[in-house]
């Protein structure tokens, strides 16, 4: 089960990395043909702030599925 959390927290962690890279290509080169499809600038900066968050979240699941390991193996000491 802890494994899975992991699994999928470095998921998360991959495709909100990879959103905020796309968005700041389009920030950094706005146009109709930005790696993302967007071509506004306020799309690009909420979809950098989308990543951002995504990554924050799925590291913070990482954490707490460490600390529930340790809790697990302190029990067993």
């Amino acid at each position: 089960m802890i494994g899975s959390i992991v699994s999928n927290g470095l998921g998360g962690i991959h495709q909100g990395l990879g959103q905020v890279r796309a968005a700041a290509s389009d920030i950094a080169r706005p146009s109709p043909h930005a790696a993302s499809g967007k071509d506004t600038l306020p799309e690009a900066l909420v979809d950098l702030r989308q990543g951002r968050l995504q990554v924050a979240a799925s590291a913070k699941a990482i954490q707490v599925a460490d600390q529930a390991l340790g809790s697990l193996l302190d029990l067993r000491a």
